[in-house]
C-alpha cells in the first residue's frame, strides 16, 4: 500500500513549456499571442496593427503573415505597404476561412519536419564523407595502393549531398506564423455558428501539432452581436482600445478585463489620457514581462496606473 498522502505531495508542478514560446525583445509582447484592436472606423487601428506586424516581422518573431479580410484592394497600402502582406497571403473571410489558416499552418509544420530529416540526414552523410576523406588521405600520405581481388581501390564518386537550407531568415526554429482578421464583422465566419470560430481562436497557440499562431483581430466595436464572442474577449493577450465616446461600451471592457485595484473612473480617466490625441490607443497587456508593462498609451510609452487609481479609489 502507497504512504499516506501528505499535503505537501498536492504541489502543482507547472511543465518546463511555457504558453509563450517565441524569444521577444524585452519590450514587445509575449508570443505567441492573441491581439484585439477595437476603434471605429477610421480609428487608425488598422495601420497600428499593419506597424506591429512590420516589426514583428523584421525581428523574426513571424515568418508567415495571412490576412482574412474581404476589404485587401481598399486597404492594400497597409496591409501591403506597411506590413508586407502580399495578395497570395489574404483569404477571403468565409466560414472556412480560419480553417485555411490552419491549413497553411499545418504545411508550414511539414515543411519544418522534412527540413528536420533532411539536417539528420546530411549531418549522418557529412560524418560519413570526412572518415572516408581522412582514410585515403591517408593513403595518398603514404604513397600506398592498395588492390583487393586485382582491383585498385579508388576513392568512390560522392554524391551532391549539399546542406538544406531553411526559407526563412535567422536561425533555422520552428515556423512563427500569424493570422490577422480585418473587416470580419458581419462575415459568415463570424455570425455562423458552423465556422467555430471561437473554438479555433480560443486554441491558437495549439494547433498543428503545437506549433501555435498568433492572431491580431481589428473590430469595429469590442461587443456587439456580429462582434467576438465574450469567451474569445477573455483570452485576449493584448488589448488596443482606441478612442470611444460610448460610456457602455468603455465600462464593458472595464467589467471583463477585471483591472487589479481600478474602479471604473480611474480606468475611464486612464482611457482617456491614452485616446486623447487623434488615432491614439490605450494598450492594456494581461500577460506582460514585467508589471510596469501592462499598460502603455500606443506601443511607445508606458503609463503608470499608481496616480490614477490613487485619484479614484475603489469604493
Amino acid at each position: 500500500m502507497p504512504p499516506t498522502l501528505q499535503l505537501s505531495d498536492l504541489k502543482v508542478h507547472p511543465p518546463k513549456k511555457q504558453a509563450f514560446t517565441i524569444e521577444t525583445d524585452p519590450v514587445f509582447p509575449k508570443q505567441h499571442s492573441l491581439n484585439c484592436f477595437s476603434g471605429k472606423r477610421g480609428s487608425g487601428k488598422s495601420c497600428a496593427c499593419a506597424n506591429q506586424i512590420r516589426i514583428a516581422k523584421d525581428r523574426g518573431y513571424y515568418h508567415r503573415v495571412w490576412l482574412i479580410c474581404g476589404t485587401y484592394e481598399s486597404n492594400r497600402e497597409i496591409w501591403e505597404g506597411i506590413a508586407g502582406i502580399e495578395p497570395e497571403d489574404v483569404i477571403l473571410p468565409t466560414k472556412n476561412a480560419f480553417a485555411e489558416a490552419v491549413r497553411r499552418l499545418e504545411e508550414e509544420k511539414h515543411m519544418w519536419d522534412v527540413y528536420q530529416s533532411q539536417m539528420k540526414h546530411w549531418k549522418e552523410n557529412n560524418k560519413l564523407e570526412t572518415t572516408e576523406t581522412q582514410f585515403f588521405k591517408k593513403l595518398d600520405d603514404t604513397s600506398r595502393e592498395m588492390n583487393f581481388f586485382g582491383k585498385l581501390v579508388q576513392k568512390p564518386v560522392s554524391l551532391d549531398l549539399s546542406k538544406p537550407k531553411w526559407p526563412y531568415k535567422g536561425k533555422p526554429c520552428p515556423p512563427r506564423c500569424c493570422v490577422v482578421l480585418d473587416d470580419v464583422m458581419g462575415e459568415d465566419l463570424v455570425v455562423l455558428p458552423s465556422a467555430k470560430l471561437t473554438k479555433w481562436l480560443i486554441a491558437h497557440r495549439h494547433w498543428a501539432g503545437g506549433l501555435g499562431i498568433s492572431v491580431y483581430m481589428l473590430l469595429q466595436s469590442y461587443a456587439s452581436r456580429e462582434s467576438l464572442p465574450r469567451p474569445v474577449r477573455e483570452q485576449v493577450t493584448v488589448l488596443c482600445l482606441f478612442h470611444m465616446s460610448q460610456i457602455e461600451q468603455i465600462k464593458k471592457v472595464w467589467t471583463e478585463a477585471d483591472l487589479p485595484g481600478f474602479s471604473f473612473d480611474a480606468f475611464l480617466a486612464m482611457f482617456r489620457f491614452a485616446t486623447e490625441e487623434p488615432h491614439s490607443f490605450l494598450t492594456i497587456d494581461f500577460s506582460p514581462k514585467e508589471e510596469y508593462m501592462r499598460y502603455r498609451r500606443n506601443m511607445d510609452y508606458f503609463i503608470d496606473p499608481a496616480p490614477y487609481i490613487k485619484m479614484f479609489p475603489l469604493k
